[in-house]
């Protein structure tokens, strides 16, 4: 909140400077009267203008992930797996300003759409198991909701930045328990309808054993491929790699329009959103959920995506 409190400071002195400048072109003659108001102005206006911004960001943050829907299409797409919904679901960041009816509502809301397969893109929990949570109880307990998704097809995912944070081996260990399969530099082989595709997975690569994709691939069947990836920034190598559909997360939309610039510039333009890479469809979501470090959303909802494909 301080950083983003900052952040409004600048914005609003420097806009206060450039209007002074004009009024008093304007004006003319700059009186102690006038020097009064609009030191008044700047340091009681700013503040208070700063804080109520970084509320209404903090809130909008705590809410709930909007559900957006997208019809995907692709020209090579088999017809047996036309109407394929996917369920993508990233940066749920379990962490201290999660609570029990957030995380039920969250898992309701994702189930009562019945996708067929659930996709995880990375950064499901922030510290330790052991951590507390808001308003009590501690994250290994939160985490355990997840367990309750569902699909015909499955809950997989990849890793992400942070879960190298903070005892990945017990984390790990959790999710293995609730269901949630890890597909780490892995690809597997899943039938929908009469038809086959390929879903694979990378390691974020503060894992350091990050796989090479084409190795992934290698020796699996020639079918779609979809990938998740929790960084975007690799889009144009992974389409290289012959991949049909990457589901990224990470930018969390860029939190707030006007920052969301900045965070494209850092993940190769790559934001929010859908992107055409190549021959490959990259989806890049917003984001589940709220991470403590930057816990403001100013018009960049965060967002559970399905994806039908077409």
């Amino acid at each position: 909140i301080l950083v983003f409190e900052l952040i409004c400071f600048v914005l609003i002195v420097s806009g206060k400077a450039a209007f002074f400048v004009a009024w008093l072109l304007k004006c003319g003659k700059y009186t102690p009267g006038r020097r009064w108001f609009f030191s008044k102005t700047m340091f009681l206006g700013v503040p208070l203008i700063s804080s109520v911004v970084a509320s209404v960001g903090v809130s909008n943050g705590l809410a709930q992930p909007k559900i957006v829907k997208h019809t995907l299409r692709f020209p090579n797409l088999p017809q047996a797996l036309v109407g394929l919904k996917i369920a993508h679901l990233t940066d749920i960041h379990v962490a201290t300003l999660t609570t029990r009816d957030w995380m039920e509502s969250f898992v309701e809301r994702v189930n009562a759409e019945k996708a067929d397969l659930i996709c995880i893109t990375g950064d499901l929990a922030d510290g330790l198991p052991s951590y507390f949570a808001a308003p009590k109880g501690r994250r290994e307990e939160l985490v355990q909701y997840l367990g309750r998704l569902q699909a015909p097809l499955g809950v997989y995912a990849c890793t992400g930045n942070h879960e190298y944070y903070s005892d990945y081996s017990a984390w790990m260990r959790i999710y293995t328990q609730l269901g949630i399969h890890f597909l780490h530099n892995k690809a597997i082989c899943l039938s929908f309808q009469k038809g086959k595709f390929l879903l694979a997975g990378l390691d974020d690569k503060q894992s350091k054993v990050r796989g090479v994709l084409s190795s992934v691939y290698a020796g699996q069947p020639d079918c779609f491929r979809i990938l998740m990836d929790h960084r975007p920034e690799s889009a144009r190598e992974n389409a290289q790699a012959k991949t049909d559909l990457q589901l990224s997360g990470h930018t969390h939309g860029g939190h707030c329009l006007g920052m969301d610039y900045l965070v494209a510039r850092a993940n190769k333009s790559f934001v929010r959103g859908l992107y055409r890479v190549q021959d490959m469809q990259l989806y890049v979501s917003s984001g589940c959920g709220l991470w403590c470090g930057f816990p403001v959303r100013l018009g960049v909802d965060a967002e559970i995506a399905f994806l039908t494909l077409s």
